[in-house]
Parts: structure tokens; C-alpha cells; sequence
């Protein structure tokens, strides 16, 4: 669609984000648009350390001042308050269950990585106030990129059940669309961006950052395991459903 006049991808961590990052920065390169249009962290040799929060106030300051059409990052919605060319963004996401997200970026970053000092350590095996403390710092993080209370995504505030209303309402009015990881290349197709031949390529999405690490199915946790995860996950899951 001719009006709008920038593509922002909020990429979720461990929502399937690295795959479609790499796909929107080849779509966007094959339908014409220069390497200096684009700001996608890893990819035209920007570094992969250049997401919104992990930029200084200097960089942020010059970044400010940059007229950018492509953007695939980790941020929030209302990141296009602060692009200089952004009146009229396509926003687009992808979602994954919640559960499914959380089990994955613990054992990305804290099992595997050792994030916390806990490289190794299974989730059935945490103390249950360290779980509830990592519970606490990336639970509901959905909810936390699409209520447009935080830019950022790192140090992102606690997600209320405003921020979960407010959520639902940029997702249903605010997002030209959406995605889900169980069927983002047909998602893809949904797309409707004009100068951005998604139709073209999408089945050439190779999969990126797919983690090798065999973790326990949520269902053979322990049940006190289940539940903390449960009760701190609550509003991102009715965001989910809701999305679905």
C-alpha cells in the first residue's frame, strides 16, 4: 500500500526474528532499496550490538538523524516517533507462544550462554526465587514490545493489564500485520508493503539463530516449575490468544 512510508520490524527475542531479519534485509536489497535505506543489526556491515537499547546517547543521537525506510530490530512500538522520515510505518511481528518463548530464551541465553551464572543449569534445578526472578525480568515480554511503553526492549518496564489492553489495541490497529512462528511463511504472504516483493521470496527464508539445545518439554517440568512460569506469563498468553 502506497501510504505508508517505512517497514518496522519489531523483532521479539526468540520469536523466529533472525530468519525473517535476514529475509526483509534480502527483499528489500532485491526491490531496490540501497544498503543506506536499511538498519537491520548484522546485516550491510552494521554490528550486531547496534539494536536500539544497546546503542549510547551518542549513537542514538546520530541514528535519530539517519532517514531509514527498512527497520528490523529489537525495540518496541513507537520506535517511528523517533525516525526523522516516519509519519506513516507498517508495522509488522511475530508472535510465538509464550511458553514456548520463554523456555527458549532461557536456555538460549542462561543455559547455553551462562547469562546470570547459569550456564548449565536446568530450570527444574533453580532455587524457586532465582526462578521467579528471571521470571519476573523477561516474562511478558510480547506485551512489553506492543503496549508502546518501551522503546527498548533490554530494561523494558513490567507489563500491567494496561499495558496488555493497550497491546491489544496497537496490535489489532497500529500493525499492518502480524505473524506466528508455526506459520510465518504463509504470514509472510500477508504482507502488503508496497516496494517489498515478500510474494516473490518468502519461501526463501532460511532458518537463522535456531538453537541446538535439547530442553525439556514444558509438560515434563516439575509442576511448581509449571506454575511460577504460568502465573508470570499470564498476560502475554491472553495477548496470544487474543492475536490467534
Amino acid at each position: 500500500m502506497s501510504d505508508f512510508d517505512s517497514f518496522i520490524f519489531t523483532h521479539i527475542p526468540k520469536c523466529g526474528g533472525s530468519s525473517f531479519r535476514q529475509l526483509l534485509n534480502d527483499v528489500a536489497l532485491k526491490s531496490g532499496y540501497s544498503k543506506s535505506e536499511i538498519y537491520i543489526p548484522t546485516m550491510n556491515g552494521r554490528k550486531a550490538r547496534r539494536n536500539y537499547d544497546q546503542l549510547n546517547s551518542i549513537q542514538r543521537y546520530v541514528w535519530s538523524k539517519r532517514r531509514y525506510a527498512i527497520l528490523g530490530m529489537h525495540c518496541g512500538y513507537g520506535i517511528h516517533r523517533l525516525m526523522p522520515n516516519s509519519r506513516s510505518p507498517y508495522y509488522f511481528t511475530i508472535l510465538r507462544h509464550p511458553v514456548q518463548r520463554f523456555l527458549s530464551h532461557y536456555y538460549h541465553f542462561m543455559f547455553r550462554q551462562g547469562n546470570r551464572g547459569l550456564m548449565g543449569v536446568h530450570l527444574d534445578d533453580l532455587r524457586e526465587d532465582d526462578l521467579i526472578k528471571i521470571c519476573k525480568k523477561v516474562s511478558n515480554l510480547q506485551t512489553r514490545v506492543l503496549c508502546g511503553e518501551n522503546i527498548g526492549i533490554a530494561n523494558s518496564k513490567q507489563a500491567t493489564r494496561q499495558s496488555l489492553s493497550a497491546a491489544k489495541n496497537i496490535l489489532a490497529n497500529e500493525y499492518g500485520s502480524y505473524g506466528f512462528v508455526d506459520r510465518l511463511e504463509a504470514d509472510i504472504l500477508q504482507i502488503h508493503f508496497t516496494g517489498l516483493d515478500f510474494q516473490q521470496y518468502a519461501h526463501h527464508m532460511e532458518a537463522k539463530n535456531i538453537s541446538t539445545i535439547e530442553y525439556p518439554a514444558f509438560h515434563d517440568l516439575a509442576q511448581a516449575t509449571q506454575q511460577i512460569i504460568l502465573d508470570h506469563h499470564e498476560l502475554d498468553l491472553e495477548l496470544y490468544d487474543f492475536a490467534r
